[in-house]
């Protein structure tokens, strides 16, 4: 694996993409794993006298861990399947981002439910049935954490959005621009001599605030033209 040994600091800036697709590759997996582990602790703690001291976040924060495990493990595998078919988009960078985005968020929510003082002092320290409690705990905050890193992974993602074949063939003959076979130019997202791409949405608002100011502006001179006479002819 590539990362580095603190959560969320690893750099991908010198990383190629086969470093990213190992990483992806070995998050499914470690994906997986945790799912079924902390499936098979829970099924144990149901069966414990303690579960009944347990706080009901808390319930809830592992009965939802197995459903979290499965959305990053489908949105990994389609991350990982669109790389392989070269059809890497601004939209599949986004969505491999937010998995470490959630990753943030459940870590968070799995500390807030775990230590919150409104359910009192809950813990047990040295009780066996307790410590399957903590390894749970333990073993979610790691995986969120190890998942952190995708943020920065989905920041170096983006420089391999998919760039048309074309675009890699440009030649250039007798002051004339030859793109790939028979000078058949097809539809691209080249916008730079360096071939950045730019991920970006449309600004539909701006666009609806324009329409907006180009028919109000006339009415209001018109309505302003009109007292004018109106008083004028009072007068």
């Amino acid at each position: 694996m590539a990362q580095g040994f603190i959560a969320g600091m690893t750099s991908y800036e010198n990383q190629s993409l086969q470093n990213i697709v190992d990483d992806i590759i070995n998050w499914i997996e470690y994906s997986e794993d945790v799912k079924k582990a902390i499936t098979n602790k829970y099924s144990e703690l149901k069966n414990f006298e303690f579960y009944k001291n347990i706080p009901y976040d808390y319930k809830a924060m592992i009965n939802e861990i197995p459903m979290i495990c499965q959305t990053n493990i489908d949105d990994l595998h389609r991350t990982l399947q669109l790389i392989q078919n070269n059809a890497i988009t601004c939209q599949s960078v986004e969505l491999f981002r937010k998995v470490g985005m959630r990753a943030v968020e459940n870590s968070d929510d799995n500390k807030k439910c775990f230590k919150s003082r409104e359910d009192g002092y809950w813990h047990d320290h040295g009780n066996p049935e307790f410590h399957v409690v903590e390894d749970i705990y333990a073993m979610f905050g790691d995986y969120c954490a190890s998942l952190w890193d995708i943020t920065n992974a989905a920041s170096r993602l983006k420089d391999y959005v998919n760039i048309p074949e074309e675009i890699t063939t440009m030649k250039y003959e007798n002051n004339s621009i030859n793109i790939g076979s028979n000078n058949k130019i097809k539809k691209s997202n080249f916008h730079s001599k360096n071939k950045e791409i730019h991920c970006q949405t449309t600004n539909k608002a701006g666009k609806s605030s324009k329409v907006f100011w180009n028919i109000f502006i006339p009415i209001v001179v018109g309505v302003i033209v009109a007292a004018i006479c109106v008083a004028l002819g009072l007068k």
